[in-house]
């Protein structure tokens, strides 16, 4: 049976922060198999052939170095996340002692992130390697300045060593997938959009996402790349998880709308937009929200949940509100508990306020909320784009490294009395933007799209934009979740474990363990690869082959077992 991908840590070091939030990001991108190794805890396991490992930005001592390179030119494959110069000497690389600061990464053609480069918010180490010493190297991305000039180093790059390969990340990724993913922490508890009178999570991102690239998903593009990597140089076929349910969904979306004051009717309106194109969505509800329980149990009827809309927003609006609103969250929820029964796991305060960082996130938790809507794209530029640099759900990751149990789901496109006249005057605009990035989605990226459309919006002037975006996603195939099942999806995907044999140079066995519902298993196609017959648990099924992520994929459909019991799944290319 084949090793897990290794994750090596260093929980006493400083620099290894953002270290365990890579097994995070691994799992976001469908590798569930991960095992993760804290070196300050246990010592290094005798790595070989047949072995995959990622290494996080730590201090090592040279002897431990040495026996890594070791185990690599036994068949090691290591992926080396912001190597110290110690490391990048002993392999054959010049460092440069300087770096690129704000570095961004330009991804080599053929890779996922190919375009515009990406930032990264922290420094790009510079090195080059002796091509002496290392002769056969291929870059991944090339390091640019903050005026997209050649920095003359690569930012990303892999070699072979021995028996085994190295590749290279001169950055810390999963430090930069967090910069971009959550914003400045430096702007936390100041008020930068000028919209409002309290901080919303968009005020971290004014002049941190660069305009040029604000309509890219950056931190996608980031994991994604660190994928492809492994995927290459891992020695066996590496399987993982689809993003979404089926093969043949390319994007998703989820859809949430806010009670505020809307009326019985407006809800309804919604409510048939969505039912008559197969979607669902999460609505929050305000205590005074016009809505029976009787109203709500018919809307549950057909799919969609409930949630409160938490108001802090009195008259006063000061200081206060870091005090209320975890106190307000507490209150609310009971109270809507009692009315309505079921409280949703995803949640939308009114107003979107957002204290500091990420402070309010363990008072979420703490209440059984676990999707968090906040993250809007506030301001004209950002309206319709990537603020946060993705449209799917990752853990929050604080500055101290903790992973929180909740995800951060960012909102693309929205309706809102902010921007109720340029919505009303230009909708063609809204839906070109959003088509276009649906379509980016589709073909490359395959994020997914956060939408909010408040009932008494869409029932005075938001209709005709967003019944036009339910029409899109409806045409591609797209489905549209609600808060609940989008969260549900996110763990079903991480609880479930997947194991790989290679007994042949054509035969991929895999085990998938803790499938409760339907899941895609994606496994690359090995070079020169003919027809692939596949059997599921010993019977024949039809797979899907299709370029994905810049690489080509054998696509599963897996229904799953309701007890999680393991599903067999058998690849052999002809």
């Amino acid at each position: 049976m084949k090793q897990p991908l290794y994750l090596l840590t260093r929980s006493a070091q400083a620099q290894n922060a953002y270290g365990p939030f890579t097994q995070e990001i691994l799992a976001s991108e469908g590798l569930v198999n991960v095992q993760r190794v804290d070196l300050d805890i246990e010592p290094l396991a005798d790595l070989g052939q047949g072995d995959l490992a990622v290494l996080t930005r730590c201090a090592l001592r040279l002897s431990e170095i040495d026996a890594l390179l070791d185990s690599v030119r036994r068949g090691l494959r290591l992926v080396v996340l912001a190597p110290s110069n110690a490391f990048l000497q002993r392999v054959g690389w010049r460092p440069a002692s300087k770096s690129v600061y704000p570095g961004w990464a330009r991804v080599a053609q053929g890779y996922p992130g190919a375009g515009d480069p990406l930032q990264t918010h922290i420094p790009v180490a510079k090195s080059t390697p002796y091509e002496e010493q290392v002769p056969e190297w291929t870059p991944l991305a090339h390091a640019v300045d903050a005026d997209w000039r050649d920095a003359g180093a690569p930012a990303a790059a892999q070699f072979p060593l021995g028996d085994g390969a190295v590749g290279l990340f001169l950055y810390d990724l999963p430090k930069a997938v967090a910069r971009i993913r959550f914003g400045n922490p430096d702007l936390a508890g100041y008020v930068q959009a000028g919209l409002h009178r309290w901080q919303h999570a968009g005020d971290l991102f004014i002049g941190h996402v660069d305009l040029r690239v604000i309509g890219r998903p950056q931190a996608d593009f980031h994991a994604q790349l660190l994928v492809r990597l492994l995927t290459d140089l891992a020695p066996w076929p590496l399987p993982r998880l689809w993003y979404y349910e089926r093969g043949a969904h390319r994007a998703a979306a989820v859809f949430q709308s806010d009670g505020d004051n809307s009326k019985t009717d407006d809800f309804r309106a919604l409510d048939q937009a969505l039912t008559a194109r197969g979607a669902t969505a999460t609505f929050y509800l305000m205590p005074t929200t016009k809505m029976t329980p009787d109203l709500v149990q018919e809307f549950r009827d057909r799919g969609h949940t409930f949630g409160p809309h938490v108001n802090v927003l009195g008259e006063r609006q000061t200081e206060e509100m870091y005090f209320e609103f975890p106190e307000a969250l507490r209150e609310q929820t009971a109270a809507f508990r009692e009315r309505f029964g079921t409280v949703s796991t995803s949640l939308q305060a009114h107003g979107a306020p957002w204290s500091g960082y990420m402070e309010w996130v363990p008072d979420h938790i703490a209440e059984g909320y676990r999707m968090l809507f906040v993250y809007l794209s506030l301001t004209r530029a950002f309206l319709g784009q990537y603020m946060c640099g993705s449209g799917r759900p990752l853990r929050f990751c604080g500055l101290d490294g903790t992973v929180h149990d909740a995800y951060q789901q960012p909102i693309v496109t929205y309706d809102d009395q902010s921007i109720q006249d340029y919505l009303t005057e230009h909708p063609g605009e809204m839906v070109a933007t959003f088509e276009s990035r649906l379509r980016e989605a589709l073909e490359h990226s395959h994020t997914a799209m956060g939408i909010l459309s408040h009932p008494v919006s869409f029932a005075q002037y938001s209709r005709p934009a967003v019944e036009r975006y339910l029409d899109a996603l409806a045409a591609a195939q797209v489905p549209v979740y609600n808060g609940d099942a989008w969260c549900a999806l996110q763990d079903r995907r991480r609880a479930v474990e997947l194991r790989c044999e290679v007994p042949s140079e054509r035969t991929v066995l895999c085990t998938v363990e803790n499938l409760r519902g339907p899941l895609c298993l994606m496994v690359p196609v090995p070079s020169e690869a003919g027809e692939a017959v596949v059997r599921v648990d010993g019977a024949v099924v039809e797979p899907e082959m299709d370029s994905r992520l810049t690489a080509q994929y054998l696509l599963v459909d897996l229904a799953g077992k309701p007890d999680g019991a393991s599903t067999e799944v058998e690849m052999r290319w002809k």
